[in-house]
């Protein structure tokens, strides 16, 4: 699976400087696979703090390790999916329907000025807190 070394640099850090807030972004594919690296880090014993997934194709359900997950998709164009959490899931999950969002779709929702300080402003409230 494509988020094999995504999990193995995480283990790695979390061994080396300690639990440190892990937050995890992916669009597109990039999206689908963090679900997934999520769901491994669940196994692991490891939580997300915060995930972003921005118009995941194929979504898996959303693991019970992650704290936070705001979805962003495209209902009208079929580019991008709801996702939906796994049984026992206790954190916060949103999907944000996009579509009627002028001039952004699938191929440049990332690049979308109010979505990107929306993330980094969380980025930054999430690893500046203790957990």
């Amino acid at each position: 699976f494509q988020g094999r070394s995504i999990v193995a640099h995480i283990v790695q850090s979390q061994r080396k400087y300690g639990r440190k807030p892990v937050i995890l972004i992916g669009h597109s594919w990039g999206a689908n696979t963090i679900i997934r690296v999520a769901k491994t880090l669940q196994q692991k014993g490891i939580k997300v703090r915060y995930m972003v997934t921005l118009a995941a194709t194929n979504p898996q359900r959303a693991p019970t390790n992650i704290a936070k997950l705001t979805n962003y998709y495209f209902k009208t164009d079929g580019w991008g999916e709801p996702v939906y959490p796994m049984p026992g899931f206790r954190g916060q999950l949103r999907n944000v329907d996009m579509s009627t969002t002028k001039d952004i779709h699938h191929f440049n929702v990332e690049e979308y000025p109010p979505l990107q300080n929306q993330v980094i402003d969380n980025v930054l409230r999430y690893i500046s807190t203790d957990s």
